[in-house]
């Protein structure tokens, strides 16, 4: 994915290091991921809206990933 252009930045601290407003403001899209390695649902509004996915589903540590 790096090689497509993401840029990976690890070991920040948003509201310390950076602001989320810079990083909004400076990136077309922006992923704020923590550790979780196994997928949960949430029982919260709209959950099942069309765009809205587990993480652990895209990761390169899933089994299930396929950058295709």
């Amino acid at each position: 994915m790096a090689a497509e252009g993401i840029k990976f930045v690890t070991g920040v601290h948003i509201g310390e290091n950076v602001k989320l407003s810079t990083l909004r403001e400076q990136n077309e899209a922006v992923i704020i991921a923590t550790g979780a390695t196994v997928a949960r649902d949430l029982p919260i509004p709209n959950r099942n809206l069309e765009g809205i996915h587990y993480a652990m589903s895209k990761s390169t540590l899933s089994p299930s990933y396929n950058p295709s």
